[in-house]
């Protein structure tokens, strides 16, 4: 492709299964990036190379992560990084429904990411407050759509998105935690996308007090690296968790919390709205009211979503059993209500279901191991 000024940019790697629209979505915030980056350098030529797959390199080079420590310890933070791979974000503003507050607070965050630098660069407030918080925690009960949000953020600010878990970032070998958190960082960097780090509590957990055993430094060490990064690294970075409380405090200084609550009565009648209507094939008895169902709160928007989703797989398979030539029987407020009723019923109470952090898991192994060897000494 093209670019003004008779540069040229290549790119390719984009998959087959990705829209033609999106590509060339895709393609033309890739142009517009480097014409910008150009003029503003007053740089003339320049080669760039963009690849959404990974090449053989990339493939090499994640082999390597699964190898030995010893190969692991040869890898060069350029290497390591190609395993984290960015893409386009999946959703936008306009799928998402939050309380008008949220709203407020949630436009407030997009304006700030790009104002920052104004604040503390040409009004020169980094004398006051050195460090910057270039993230947000977004916390909440699960459904409530803080994925979802992080992609919108993306996209709203022509970012890619690179979303890492706990399990791409720990590691069974002592300090290489520590390197794929960094490698994580770069490559949001080298992407220029936004780094959307979930299920964060594994990762943001206090640090311990005592650093003792092999697996106390190691976790320390991640939580400092974790530190480390979110003050070098330029990298726009959310954390979205169910369980803020265990997040060390220290990340207060570096990172913006927006907590993002069960939807209100308004925010639940336009979620049934859309579910109910938008698909526009759905059949509807009379007797459904969307006020009604409105009115049962304590409900997220995923299990709206579901309720709806299963009360129509309900009407088709009635239909198919009954014979009968339309796509589906009618849906009822009934249903929906039982629907409804039943997506609450299946939570999983939020006790049962915490994640252990990885201090939590790692003391578990080291009191196990250490069972194991009094059990030997005694000749159990």
């Amino acid at each position: 492709m093209k670019l003004s000024k008779n540069r040229e940019l290549f790119i390719n790697g984009i998959p087959s299964n990705v829209s033609e629209t999106d590509a060339a979505i895709y393609r033309s915030r890739i142009l517009t990036a480097t014409n910008n980056f150009l003029d503003d350098t007053g740089i003339k030529d320049i080669e760039v190379s963009v690849n959404n797959t990974l090449s053989n390199v990339q493939k090499k080079a994640i082999n390597n992560i699964h190898q030995d420590k010893s190969n692991d310890d040869e890898l060069t933070l350029e290497k390591r990084a190609f395993k984290y791979v960015s893409k386009l974000p999946l959703h936008d503003f306009e799928k998402l429904v939050f309380p008008a507050d949220v709203k407020e607070e949630i436009e407030f965050i997009v304006q700030s990411i790009s104002a920052l630098n104004i604040v503390h660069e040409t009004l020169n407030y980094k004398v006051i407050k050195p460090v910057r918080r270039r993230g947000f925690i977004l916390d909440g009960k699960p459904g409530t759509g803080k994925t979802a949000l992080a992609h919108a953020i993306a996209k709203r600010l022509d970012l890619l998105i690179l979303s890492v878990t706990a399990a791409d970032i720990e590691s069974k070998f002592h300090g290489e935690g520590s390197q794929n958190l960094q490698a994580a960082f770069y490559a949001a960097q080298r992407d220029r996308a936004l780094l959307h780090i979930e299920e964060a509590d594994s990762i943001c957990s206090q640090r311990l007090p005592e650093n003792n055993s092999g697996s106390e430094q190691a976790i320390n060490s991640l939580r400092n690296q974790l530190f480390s990064c979110l003050d070098n690294y330029p990298v726009l970075t959310i954390c979205t968790t169910n369980f803020v409380k265990s997040f060390d405090k220290a990340l207060e200084t570096r990172l913006r919390r927006l907590n993002i609550p069960m939807p209100d009565e308004k925010s639940r009648k336009q979620i049934w709205h859309r579910c109910l209507y938008l698909p526009n094939k759905l059949l509807l008895a009379d007797d459904v009211s969307i006020d009604e169902l409105a009115k049962v709160d304590d409900i997220c928007g995923r299990e709206i979503s579901d309720a709806v989703e299963d009360t129509i797989l309900k009407a088709v398979i009635d239909a198919k059993k009954l014979g009968e030539t339309s796509l589906m029987r009618p849906v009822e407020q009934k249903n929906l209500l039982s629907a409804i009723e039943a997506a609450k019923s299946r939570r999983f109470n939020e006790q049962e279901t915490r994640r252990l952090t990885l201090s939590e898991k790692q003391k578990g192994e080291e009191e196990i191991q250490s069972a194991l060897s009094t059990k030997e000494l005694n000749g159990v």
